[in-house]
């Protein structure tokens, strides 16, 4: 994405363009984006406003990179199903007289577009490498980030784009990507790890004990 290499053009990188695509440029979702984050933060968290208009912000960024084309799924009540079932693929039993398939011959082609998907993605790299290139970071996200240095006032806030305090950890361990474990300064404990579920999180002391050569931790999840 071009602005992305004027990005990096600041810090330094060249680049020689082969070739490329041109898009036209337009703020297609500013005032849906907007709507949706007012929506938010006018809300308790417990609300499920609260929560769809997360979503709704959230999915965007998907709903554009969506594949051109995908399998068809329907919803068949049970005589529909036994009459047709020849027709469809990967059939799952809903247990309520109903069952969802995909059919076996037909697709469906949602609208998307990978050059908007591309440009969000790129344009958050461009947010974050103000950070990256300017303080010292421990740990790094698509839209976080764990330093030992506090941010200058005006990246904070709780507006549109600023950081805001989450936690201040008396320790924090990582070993890659959302894969940490830290321990807040009022003592509670904070694990993620991707892929696991909630009930197979290992605890802070499983994870220190994996910082010692040839250590490894064994869980099993449903």
């Amino acid at each position: 994405y071009s602005e992305e290499i004027r990005n990096a053009m600041k810090y330094g990188y060249k680049f020689e363009i082969l070739n490329g695509y041109l898009f036209e440029a337009d703020y297609l979702f500013k005032d849906y984006i907007k709507e949706l984050f007012n929506i938010k933060q006018s809300c308790d968290k417990n609300d499920p406003m609260y929560h769809i208009s997360k979503i709704l912000q959230n999915s965007l960024f998907g709903k554009t990179g969506i594949q051109f084309s995908l399998p068809k799924y329907v919803i068949l009540d049970e005589s529909d199903f036994n009459n047709k079932k020849d027709h469809y693929n990967n059939t799952i039993n809903l247990d309520n007289g109903y069952y969802l398939a995909n059919h076996r011959d037909e697709n469906t082609y949602p609208l998307g577009n990978v050059a908007i998907a591309s440009a969000i993605t790129a344009l958050a790299r461009v947010h974050m490498s103000q950070f990256l290139n300017n303080i010292k970071i421990y740990y790094m996200d698509t839209d976080s980030i764990i330093t030992p240095e506090e941010l200058p006032n005006h990246l904070v806030g709780n507006n549109l784009g600023e950081m805001k305090l989450e936690n201040t950890y008396s320790k924090f361990i990582t070993f890659g990507p959302k894969f940490y474990g830290a321990i807040t300064k009022e003592g509670k404990e904070i694990i993620k790890i991707k892929g696991l579920t909630y009930n197979a999180l290992p605890t802070f002391n499983d994870l220190e004990q994996l910082l010692e050569k040839g250590k490894f931790l064994e869980k099993e999840q449903t």
